[in-house]
Order: structure tokens, then sequence, then C-alpha cells
């Protein structure tokens, strides 16, 4: 019986990069930046007041697109903590625990009925 060596690479968990040093993310990342300052730049008057406009318009376009291609605080890219922060902001901040005797009437019809169906779908489903 022989022994083999195997030699196992140890940058597994690093992305790859695909165009000049940028990972594939960071390039689409900034590929939507040109696509918004681009676009911003076809839709210019022509006027003075709307070429500076539009050049504050691409100039924001692009440092947003580094910003998130670039930027990440720890360890993560803006935009997880983006979501995070939408999601912390839309969940509810205070839950309240009642007693099934101070719930209204109205409020115990409804729960009575979510109850049959939920166990009416579950004998279906048997």
């Amino acid at each position: 019986m022989s022994l083999k060596k195997h030699k196992v690479p140890g940058h597994l968990e690093q992305p790859d990069h695909i165009l000049f040093g940028l990972t594939a993310r960071q390039t689409l990342l900034l590929a939507c930046g040109v696509a918004c300052a681009g676009m911003a730049w076809m839709n210019n008057t022509g006027s003075v007041a709307g070429t500076v406009l539009t050049l504050i318009l691409m100039l924001g376009a692009m440092l947003g697109a580094c910003a998130v291609a670039f930027l990440a605080p720890a360890g993560r890219g803006l935009e997880v903590w983006v979501f995070v922060c939408l999601t912390y902001v839309c969940l509810a901040k205070v839950y309240v625990w009642r007693l099934l005797d101070e719930i209204e009437d109205e409020d115990r019809g409804m729960l009575q009925a979510a109850a049959f169906a939920a166990a009416a779908s579950i004998e279906e489903d048997n």
C-alpha cells in the first residue's frame, strides 16, 4: 500500500479575481455604476445647468458604486448592511403577550376560525 500525499489548497474561501484584480461582485457593481452614469449623461439636456447637474449625478453614481463595491465594514458588504437595517426597521419592536381571556370577542372568533381551518387542512392531508 502506497501513501500518496495530496496538498489541499488554502485559499478556497477567497473569491476569484476576474478582471484587473477585481472580483466578479466588484466588477458587476462598478459596471452598474458606469451604466447609471451613462444613463444620466444620455439624458443630459445640453444646457449649462443641466450639464452641471448631470455631472454631479454621474459623480454620485460612480462614488456610490465604488463605496458599495469596495467598502465592507465588519467583513460584510454595504448591500448586506442595508438589508439588515431595513429588516430591523420593518420588524416590530414590541411584542405583547396577552392571555386568551383578554382578547376581544372579534379577535377570538378569528383565532378560532383560523384554528379550525388549520385543523381541517391537516386532516385533509392525512
